[in-house]
């Protein structure tokens, strides 16, 4: 077939399936459907969506991750115990030193450089 789909592959496979009479009933559905309680089981042992995406065995995709989040956000589940990135925010990582600012930035601040362009050196 030279015939190209933009999209929607699933469904124009399945009805070129079907126009040809090709049986797939005995195909397994790669589509998966989330329940609000198996949602609520990885909610509950996760502290954060990355977490989640673990628990249910699923890539840490960002197509993955929005629609996970979507469906927790419409069955309602709590998710205020998750710790998240900021909660690190203004605070040194554990064991290192604080990132500095870097001297570009300190000289910009001050004026203490010449010329006129913002282009960096």
């Amino acid at each position: 077939m030279t015939r190209r789909t933009a999209g929607g592959t699933h469904g124009y496979l399945s009805k070129r399936l079907k126009h040809y009479g090709i049986d797939t009933s005995h195909f397994q559905s790669i589509r998966r459907g989330y329940t609000k309680e198996l949602l609520q089981e990885a909610v509950t042992a996760s502290q954060s969506m990355a977490g989640i995406l673990r628990h249910l065995r699923l890539g840490q995709a960002g197509g993955t991750r929005a629609h996970v989040a979507r469906r927790i956000k419409a069955f309602g589940i709590d998710t205020s115990h998750f710790t998240g990135q900021a909660h690190n925010q203004g605070k040194a990582p554990a064991g290192k030193l604080a990132p500095r600012r870097s001297s570009w930035n300190a000289l910009r601040k001050t004026g203490g450089f010449r010329g006129g362009g913002s282009a960096r050196p």
